[in-house]
């Protein structure tokens, strides 16, 4: 009876239910691999649809003249998509083109063609690496500049210059045309605000030389670019190295001379540039007063400017009244960036 008993017992308990990966897959058998996969493909095209597929995007293509900055009208614009038919568009004078349903994220890049029209050029490269973010406008710039036959020629690719002084720099513009054209310099790219000259007309097959000014900032430091004929891209590289101002001293710091009536006098004075980093340039020197009436003559022993720790020698000459007297003055030695004032006397008296 008891040998019954425990026979019952050990085949009537539950067993026990499958869990974790046994029964993700027991599920899966009961629901139907083939329609699982269905809904894996549904979700997985949703998501690419929805969230990674690449959306079109729209590109803006804004055509203007260099330095003007005025619309260009009539510029060919042909967009091309890779593997896709182009779509041309013109400029206006008053607005952006606008392409709109452009392939975002390519692989290759959208060829932008643009065809300016007679008489003008495009500068730089715009187009260059362009691609569109995935469903994001993207907007460009294209610069126009008028074509010609002009070059020009700074004297020196570099000058420094003491911050907040101004000096001047010789350009020469050649006009290889068979017309005369109307040329006014300008400064581009960190060049723009220290770059100034008056329009001058350069003769067909000509050379002009323009006096550009140069206007230092109050930061120092280089800064570069071109110096331009106004609304070209004929131009020549510069650099304007702005630096502390020069430290001028003029020894003797006055002149007091005793002459016989008659007499010629000859004087020398030195002019030092003390300072450590500034270049004194547009050195000159002038006298005023009733010195003046003597025709005194100055001479420099060259026109180099002078650099830091150098200094040159100024020659003064002059010959004195014939009748006794004292004649005084004042000579005036500048720099870019300094003015120094040297008084002068000479006094005549018989010997």
């Amino acid at each position: 009876m008891l040998e019954r008993v425990l026979h019952m017992e050990d085949t009537s308990g539950f067993e026990e239910a499958p869990s974790g990966p046994a029964a993700a897959m027991e599920a899966v058998k009961k629901f139907g691999i083939g329609k699982l996969l269905i809904i894996v493909i549904i979700l997985g095209a949703a998501l690419w649809f929805f969230v990674l597929a690449p959306k079109p995007g729209t590109l803006s293509v804004t055509v203007k003249e260099i330095d003007s900055g005025d619309y260009i009208d009539g510029v060919q614009l042909d967009l091309t998509p890779p593997g896709q038919k182009t779509v041309t568009k013109f400029s206006t004078s008053s607005s952006s083109v606008r392409f709109d349903n452009v392939p975002s994220m390519t692989t290759d890049d959208l060829d932008l063609q643009i065809v300016p029209p007679e008489g003008y050029q495009v500068v730089g490269s715009p187009a260059s690496g362009l691609k569109l973010e995935s469903g994001k406008p993207k907007s460009i710039s294209v610069t126009l500049a008028q074509k010609t036959n002009l070059k020009v020629s700074v004297s020196s690719d570099k000058v420094s210059l003491g911050t907040g002084c101004t000096s001047n720099l010789a350009v020469s513009v050649t006009n290889g045309g068979d017309a005369p054209a109307t040329v006014q310099l300008v400064g581009d790219e960190k060049l723009k605000e220290v770059i100034q000259s008056e329009a001058k007309t350069v003769s067909a097959k000509s050379t002009t030389t323009f006096s550009a000014n140069l206007s230092a900032p109050d930061k120092k430091g280089p800064l570069s670019g071109k110096i331009r004929a106004r609304l070209t891209n004929s131009g020549d590289s510069f650099t304007l190295d702005v630096t502390d101002p020069e430290e001028l001293r003029v020894s003797p710091e006055r002149l007091e001379e005793r002459v016989s009536p008659g007499s010629d006098v000859d004087k020398q004075f030195t002019i030092e540039n003390s300072g450590r980093s500034g270049e004194a340039r547009d050195i000159q020197a002038i006298i005023t007063g009733d010195l003046l009436q003597l025709n005194p003559q100055l001479n420099f022993a060259d026109n180099a400017p002078l650099k830091p720790r150098e200094e040159k020698i100024l020659t003064v000459q002059f010959t004195a009244p014939s009748v006794e007297g004292k004649t005084v003055g004042v000579m005036i030695v500048s720099s870019a960036c300094q003015r120094i004032q040297v008084p002068i006397s000479v006094t005549v008296q018989e010997r």
